[in-house]
């Protein structure tokens, strides 16, 4: 019952106490056959050569195609010499699939063998079987949705928290756009003058406008003459005017 593309990704990670002769150390490398019992067939890998003395470091990853639990997996760890050629330092197995769920990633650390019985040497792995390469990348895609979806919660939760800091300077943005208004008023009226200063023509004689121009000009009059009493200045910009009421609104949020 082993699904199409399925697979299996054998983790080597390192070796320890390993029996090296010498004391310049050697180059070591790990061999692994992954065979079917039933059929016989095979797949073979081997690591790099790593620089060791007791201590070997791969750290590599490898994949083997499955079509059955029953299968065995040999690690030999070996000891490369260019003049006696290589030599087994010891050996593992992993003799069936039955432990390892579908994309479970199990951590070993295996007693090395030499004739059958450990010889104190260790080698480190990590196991994950993948059943179906479908239902991983399924899940893969899965996950990425779910952080796309919580990234764009995140955005728009910041983009209401800036229109509320917006908010209490409103005013500035509609008195602005009343003085352009003002300033079209000043030319002759003609249709072409009110575009070229960017005017909608309607605006200027709709009188919900007008009402709120003035309505507009009162609430900044006041705002001005408060600002001036307050600080006790005979004059007020504009820029300052919005950079003191935009301090005054931060200092009370943050209380």
């Amino acid at each position: 019952n082993i699904m199409e593309g399925s697979f299996l990704t054998l983790h080597v990670v390192e070796a320890t106490n390993l029996k090296v002769p010498g004391m310049g150390g050697a180059d070591v490398y790990v061999e692994m056959v992954f065979q079917d019992k039933n059929t016989g067939a095979e797949q073979r890998y081997r690591t790099s050569a790593a620089r060791a003395t007791a201590y070997a470091n791969w750290n590599e990853k490898f994949n083997f195609d499955v079509e059955t639990k029953d299968v065995v997996i040999v690690l030999r760890v070996m000891q490369n010499e260019m003049f006696r050629g290589n030599t087994l330092l010891g050996e593992t197995y992993i003799s069936t699939l039955d432990n390892y769920q579908d994309q479970g990633v199990v951590n070993e650390r295996m007693d090395l063998l030499s004739n059958g019985s450990p010889n104190g040497s260790k080698i480190t792995l990590s196991v994950q079987w993948i059943h179906s390469r479908v239902k991983l990348f399924d899940n893969i895609i899965n996950g990425m949705e779910q952080q796309q979806h919580g990234a764009n919660e995140e955005l728009e939760y910041l983009k209401g928290k800036v229109e509320r800091m917006q908010e209490p300077f409103a005013f500035l943005k509609n008195y602005g756009a009343e003085k352009k208004n003002e300033e079209a008023r000043k030319h002759s009226g003609s249709f072409v003058e009110i575009v070229k200063v960017g005017i909608n023509p309607t605006n200027m004689i709709t009188p919900q406008v007008e009402r709120l121009e003035k309505n507009l000009e009162g609430k900044v009059d006041v705002i001005t003459q408060q600002a001036r009493e307050k600080f006790k200045v005979e004059d007020y910009t504009w820029g300052e005017i919005g950079r003191y009421v935009f301090l005054l609104y931060m200092g009370l949020t943050i209380i």
